[in-house]
């Protein structure tokens, strides 16, 4: 069904009794309930945190915010006053004040809860066990003690089950805890039925907030010093082991500076080896002049070369040669006395060697006539030189090997030295770290001590007016809610109505077009029943008149009314049309189903004037009579055929109709059984004109078929509906 704002409105109408008795009902239930609530107190009071503005050791004020850091710091502390760890201990505290008042306290708790704590919440025999010695402390650890038992106990209901001042949900929901804009503030607020209760409540939680929140923060920066001060310890031992291990490898290989010694070694290898070669050139140039001044010997100076005492004290020269020169390149302290000692023997040697020279070369010259006194000189000076050289070769050979020794034993101290320099740094720097992060820690714990704690700014307050309730808002929000709910529900169950309703509904369903439409017989408040009922009848008529002129025959038309559903109003719907052929015809015979007219005996007579009503029942006789009787008059004549789960329509099925007329029920459904009917209907009664007629229609359903509903309207209500069709 197509639905506009005046469909929709006059539903809502037809139900505006429940439109607002609903509403108000609900509106009375909620003023009621809020009356019965006790009017609460508030108070409240304000942390400053210095999150945010607050200044650090390491950054006093300077740098940029990380404002993420921020508000999850806050979310921390929001979190820890609102845990149900911190709500049992301030549950804890306030009850163990409460037990050891003796007398009531308008700042702690009124007469009236103090008397219902002593009397209905708790035994007194309880209360003397728990508040026996009348100390806060010693109390407040009896109800711990009573809190952690496995059994459950009176102090665990009030706590977790009871509702109360007492019960941790209680708390948390009357709780609230908000940051105020971007501050360094924390805002608490609390509420609750007993203005002591309330201000009492926020000093023991404010005192409670501050331990908790000192006792995590010193808890986390104690564990992490200790962490960090077992691993420096563990760290400092790693480095004193690598150190001690490269001490006593130093000692063990003489090390005392690897990396200078063994530029020293290097660079006294390179000396050696340049004054190797160049006695090596010294000793082969010797060699090769006595080679040549030997080659100019007689007979005489070979023997002279050969002779014993020249032979044993040229050995005797090398051998002291040899002995200086070592001494000479070792250069030893302890060596020097003696070595001047050998010079001058070497020195000695030398005249000796000399002075028999000089005594052989006086005798004679040489074959070449060269004086045999200077060839001879000449070649003793060469073996001298050669003699040398070679005593100084031998020593620079060994020192050689000695250092190829020294280099063979440098060459695994330098690796092992590099790995444990490499150890130690890797301590060391492991050292370093802890220790930084040893002190990161101590400036953080010392940041906490100093910059960290929680300042109360501004203390709870006793709170001595009840907060205004917010009755006229929730009962007027109730009222509407409830208003929109069912006008919801009204619209939500015509939208959802798949009754046939409106003329144009069942025109739409059946494919027939409507001729007529009864009103429903139900009063409906303003409707001119009269009236109305006087212009559906004209417009029947009136329909009935152009579908008889259309069909353009000469005798009297003969009318079916039928239905697919069992109807009451149907012998309705024949007989209003039987009254309106009889405006047009003189005389119409009409056939009904109707119980209260049916006579078992009654005579069939003609009449030429006038309506004549007969009925029929399920007498098969009767029917196959009246039917009989009344389809061969030639008059007009209006049949209503039986229910389709009534009676058989064998009868019937021999009328010849000049016109069939489908009577719906507005309030029914149009189904696939009832398609199906209607279909096998117009098939087997095809070529006449079907037509359709509405009974049981809502007058406000009216409006699409006739031009107006006659109806008293006020003068709103007109102008209302003129607004919604656009009709000004």
């Amino acid at each position: 069904m197509h639905f506009n704002p005046i469909t929709i409105i006059k539903a809502i109408l037809r139900k505006i009794h429940w439109v607002f008795l609903f509403p108000a009902v609900v509106a009375a239930i909620v003023f009621y309930m809020q009356k019965q609530k006790p009017r609460e107190y508030q108070s409240g009071m304000v942390f400053y945190t210095g999150l945010v503005s607050g200044g650090t050791l390491t950054q006093q004020g300077e740098g940029r915010t990380d404002y993420f850091a921020v508000n999850t710091a806050f979310d921390n502390l929001m979190t820890v006053m609102q845990s149900r760890e911190t709500l049992e201990e301030v549950a804890m505290r306030l009850l163990a004040t409460h037990l050891l008042m003796k007398e009531p306290n308008p700042f702690k708790l009124s007469a009236a809860n103090h008397a219902k704590l002593h009397r209905e919440s708790i035994p007194e025999a309880l209360v003397d066990e728990l508040t026996e010695g009348r100390q806060y402390d010693v109390t407040l650890e009896r109800i711990r003690n009573k809190y952690r038992q496995s059994e459950t106990n009176v102090v665990i209901e009030m706590i977790n089950v009871r509702p109360g001042f007492y019960n941790v949900d209680a708390i948390n929901g009357n709780l609230t805890v908000r940051r105020k804009r971007n501050s360094d503030m924390l805002e608490v607020l609390y509420r609750s039925s007993d203005p002591g209760v309330c201000y009492l409540t926020l000093n023991i939680l404010a005192e409670t907030f501050v331990e908790k929140n000192r006792a995590l923060r010193n808890y986390e920066a104690s564990g992490i010093i200790e962490y960090f001060r077992s691993e420096l310890q563990r760290a400092r031992d790693q480095l004193n082991e690598a150190e001690e291990r490269l001490k006593e490898y130093s000692q063990e290989n003489q090390v005392i500076n690897y990396s200078e010694q063994t530029k020293y070694l290097a660079a006294s290898k390179e000396e050696l080896e340049r004054d190797i070669y160049l006695e090596q050139a010294n000793a082969d140039a010797s060699a090769e002049a006595i080679r040549k001044l030997e080659q100019s010997f007689d007979q005489r100076e070979r023997l002279y070369v050969n002779s014993r005492e020249l032979l044993r004290k040229r050995d005797e020269l090398a051998a002291v040669n040899t002995r200086i020169a070592s001494a000479l390149i070792m250069d030893r302290p302890e060596d020097r006395p003696e070595l001047a000692v050998l010079r001058d023997k070497a020195a000695q040697l030398e005249q000796e060697m000399y002075a028999l020279t000089e005594e052989f070369g006086s005798l004679t010259y040489t074959r070449e006539s060269i004086p045999r006194q200077n060839l001879i000189s000449q070649w003793l000076a060469n073996i001298l030189e050669l003699d040398k050289s070679t005593a100084r070769l031998d020593v620079l050979i060994a020192q050689r090997d000695h250092y190829d020794q020294l280099f063979d034993q440098f060459a695994p101290i330098g690796f092992n030295l590099s790995k444990m320099e490499r150890e130690i740094d890797i301590a060391e720097r492991e050292y370093l770290s802890i220790l930084h992060g040893l002190n990161q820690a101590r400036i953080r714990q010392s940041d906490f001590e100093l910059f960290g704690t929680l300042e109360l700014l501004d203390m709870p307050f006793f709170p001595l007016n009840p907060q205004s309730t917010r009755t006229r808002m929730l009962v007027a929000a109730a009222f509407l809610a409830s208003l929109v709910f069912v006008a919801g529900l009204i619209v939500g169950l015509e939208v959802l109505d798949r009754s046939i309703r409106t003329p144009a509904q069942a025109e739409s369903f059946t494919g027939l077009e409507p001729i007529g439409a009864l009103a429903t017989r139900a009063k409906v408040r303003g409707v001119d029943r009269e009236q109305l009922n006087q212009q559906l009848f004209n417009l029947l008529r009136n329909k009935l008149i152009f579908t008889l002129r259309d069909i353009r025959t000469d005798v009297p038309p003969k009318i079916i009314v039928y239905s697919t559903q069992t109807q009451s109003a149907i012998v309705d719907v024949t007989l209003t049309i039987a009254k309106a052929l009889q405006s047009i015809y003189n005389a119409v015979y009409c056939l009904c189903e109707d119980k209260s007219l049916y006579e078992p005996d009654q005579q069939y007579d003609t009449d030429d004037n006038g309506l004549v009503i007969y009925a029929y029942n399920n007498n098969v006789s009767d029917i196959k009579k009246a039917v009989g009787f009344v389809s061969s008059q030639n008059k007009a004549v209006v049949i209503q055929l039986p229910g389709f789960e009534t009676q058989s329509l064998a009868e019937f099925l021999r009328i010849e109709p000049t016109m069939g007329v489908l009577v719906v029920n507005a309030r029914q459904t149009w189904d696939y059984q009832d398609k199906k009917m209607l279909s096998s209907l117009v098939s087997r009664f095809a070529g006449i004109p079907h037509r359709l007629v509405v009974c049981e229609t809502e007058p406000d359903n009216l409006d699409q078929f006739l031009a107006e509903v006659p109806r008293k309207r006020s003068f709103l209500r007109k102008w209302v509906k003129k607004m919604i069709k656009l009709n000004f």
